[in-house]
């Protein structure tokens, strides 16, 4: 699946909230810098985007790839910034305007197939080890699902995901289980 996005840029902000992405993989390009990581041995989020010299993508794993790996690789949890800035940027164009302080990404995301019957039996290896919470005979689609309704989508407007936010915690809660988006 290929996305597209707009983020405003002229203030500094946060501008997506920190997250992890849903699928195996995503592969983050912006036009700005913006895009910020988790980086665990520090616990803080660091600027990766700022450390580029040419265009550069960033690569992400997400939560199917966490499961499918039992944890061995962590979902890359990350948040998308504005920093900011002092002027618009010129346009291309002699005729037109400076165009709008934004921030533009393209981002690839890699989803295990739907149809495929997922079972952790057959993931198991010296590298994974044995799965504490195996997967068996559920379709890799219902197994994104599953992740889906576990957490509340960070890509949509701010009341609606204020909502889903407010249901997952209260289903999360009747569960016992801990976590965010």
């Amino acid at each position: 699946m290929l996305r597209l996005f707009r983020y405003e840029g002229g203030e500094m902000k946060v501008v997506a909230e920190p997250h992890s992405d849903l699928g195996l993989l995503s592969l983050v390009i912006g036009d700005t810098p913006g895009l910020e990581v988790w980086d665990i041995p520090t616990q803080c989020f660091f600027p990766i985007e700022k450390t580029y010299e040419n265009p550069a993508g960033s690569l992400l794993v997400g939560r199917q790839l966490e499961r499918l790996s039992n944890y061995r690789y962590r979902a890359g949890g990350h948040q998308v910034k504005a920093y900011g800035r002092t002027e618009a940027r010129p346009s291309t164009s002699p005729s037109r305007q400076p165009q709008p302080n934004y921030r533009y990404s393209i981002v690839f995301v890699l989803r295990a197939h739907e149809p495929v019957i997922v079972d952790t039996d057959t993931l198991t290896t010296q590298i994974t080890g044995k799965f504490e919470k195996p997967i068996r005979g559920v379709t890799a689609g219902r197994f994104y699902e599953q992740i889906r309704n576990a957490h509340f989508n960070i890509n949509i407007n701010v009341e609606e995901r204020e909502e889903q936010r407010k249901k997952v915690a209260a289903k999360k809660a009747a569960e016992g289980v801990n976590g965010s988006g």
